[in-house]
């Protein structure tokens, strides 16, 4: 309504110049699609919705619906209203995206590691993900607002948020996939009761630790690359703005979190003394059926694939998204 256009290009170029409704316009954005991708403090909905729905909707969920939002901020709210704002607006709202980010990740990390819940935990993992996303999204190049040619490499954090949201997506959807597995096998939610399936499951607890240790971003797994490029560029904009020290070090703090929870996942469900037993399931105890095997393996595929040849996705992101920004 504002500049009367629906085409983002011609509504780009009319709100140059429009200072102060770019802002706000820019503001009320970016908090509706941080509810979205469940940014602490609008979180609230995603564990909850997590825990109620089926294991194959917790995966869409997770690895789709709430990096809508992500993308959405980079499209809309980054690509379309963030070169009308001006530099010294646009380096406060990206600063307030760095510290947003960096409150999700560790409150979504130590939350996984008390949950009991075994698709909480994976949802509460989901938020501090998000929490990395958000803070690759801070770290866009401020010369954008500017209207300065950006060179490439300052790219970099970018890049790596948006191979972020692809590796979390098939990750995490592995992980609720093998999560729903384990429930469907054992009958129980508090891993507290499980332990030692390993044995018992022995496609499922594979599945599950490659999938739990994408999430930690331990290599050669899909997310440790998209971290990877994401401290990167966290690195390289410390140089020009030293805000960024202390939050990138704060992330790096939240990667240890997430190997922990992670571990404790795996350690909680698969490792140890088993809890469950025949007589608690109440049916011999043993690993899924082939057609819920042949899903999973598909995304451990991926799940490697993206971890030791990301340079394909990666190319794809680069052309499509930034060649018409260098």
């Amino acid at each position: 309504m504002t500049t009367g256009y629906t085409d983002m290009f011609q509504a780009q170029a009319a709100l140059v110049g429009n200072f102060e409704v770019a802002k706000w316009i820019l503001i009320a954005l970016t908090a509706g699609f941080a509810v979205k991708m469940a940014i602490v403090p609008v979180h609230m909905w995603l564990p909850d919705a997590h825990s109620e729905a089926p294991a194959t909707m917790s995966a869409l969920l997770s690895g789709v619906i709430i990096s809508a939002g992500a993308y959405a901020i980079l499209r809309l709210s980054i690509g379309v209203v963030f070169p009308a704002v001006g530099v010294d607006f646009g380096i406060i709202f990206l600063h307030a995206l760095t510290i947003f980010g960096v409150i999700s990740a560790f409150f979504g990390s130590l939350i996984a590691l008390v949950e009991t819940d075994i698709k909480r935990i994976i949802a509460y993992s989901s938020i501090a993900h998000m929490g990395y996303v958000l803070f690759g999204l801070s770290l866009f190049p401020i010369a954008l607002a500017q209207g300065e040619v950006v060179p490439f490499v300052a790219f970099a954090a970018v890049a790596g948020t948006v191979l972020h949201l692809v590796s979390h997506a098939v990750s995490k959807g592995l992980l609720f996939l093998s999560a729903g597995a384990v429930m469907h096998q054992t009958e129980k939610r508090d891993v507290n009761e499980m332990g030692g399936l390993a044995g018992k499951m022995p496609f499922t607890a594979v599945t599950s630790t490659m999938a739990a240790l994408s999430i930690a971003g331990t290599p050669p797994f899909a997310c440790f690359f998209s971290e990877f490029l994401i401290f990167v560029g966290a690195f390289q904009i410390i140089r020009d703005d030293g805000f960024y020290l202390l939050p990138t070090g704060l992330m790096l703090v939240a990667t240890v979190l997430s190997l922990a929870y992670s571990l404790r996942f795996i350690s909680k469900v698969f490792l140890g003394q088993p809890n469950v037993t025949v007589e608690t399931v109440k049916k011999v105890l043993v690993d899924v059926p082939n057609y819920m095997k042949l899903a999973m393996g598909i995304l451990v595929v991926l799940v490697v694939l993206l971890g030791i040849y990301p340079t394909f996705f990666l190319n794809l992101i680069n052309t499509v998204s930034f060649g018409n920004a260098v």
